[in-house]
């Protein structure tokens, strides 16, 4: 699957892509917040790395609603949600049409999905759960480090990188 077709995938407008733009360049576009409860505008940036397509939502996006029917389309689908401590960043991660693995960045200990111990090996290998899938407190690996070591989904999408947009 292409960076494009994700996005379509994703709720974009067949067409209706941009250059390819970085991400200062999106908080340029002038997308409306969302007001009393309407949803505003959404952006997605979307990307190819390898064999992954990659996508960044900006906005009101909805795109990560849809990890499951994108995994039916392209095999696997990851879906990253980094918001604040509370709630905590989540990961998830979607196998042909079926959410298989998911839980929160600093909570790994409390997991769900079809296979919920999927990814349980890494997180023990990389000293953030223990053997028996409890929390290791303290920490000796970052989250930041640990979820790039373990489970590496390659987002080369930093803030200089240019990728194109679909609003």
């Amino acid at each position: 699957m292409s960076g494009v077709e994700l996005a379509v995938c994703m709720g974009g407008v067949p067409g209706a892509e941009t250059v390819p733009i970085t991400d200062s360049e999106v908080e340029q576009l002038g997308l409306r917040g969302r007001s009393y409860g309407v949803f505003g505008d959404g952006a997605v940036r979307v990307g190819q790395d390898g064999e992954w397509a990659f996508a960044v939502e900006y906005g009101d996006s909805t795109g990560g609603d849809r990890l499951e029917a994108i995994s039916s389309a392209s095999g696997e689908a990851v879906h990253y949600i980094p918001v604040g401590a509370r709630p905590p960043a989540r990961f998830h991660y979607a196998k042909d049409g079926v959410l298989t693995f998911g839980f929160g960045i600093d909570e790994e200990h409390r997991r769900w999905g079809a296979e919920p111990d999927l990814f349980l090996p890494e997180l023990i290998a990389e000293h953030v759960l223990r053997p028996d899938g409890s929390k290791i407190f303290p920490r000796t690996t970052s989250p930041a480090q640990a979820r790039t070591n373990a489970l590496s989904a390659p987002l080369s999408s930093g803030s200089a990188s240019r990728s194109r947009a679909l609003l």
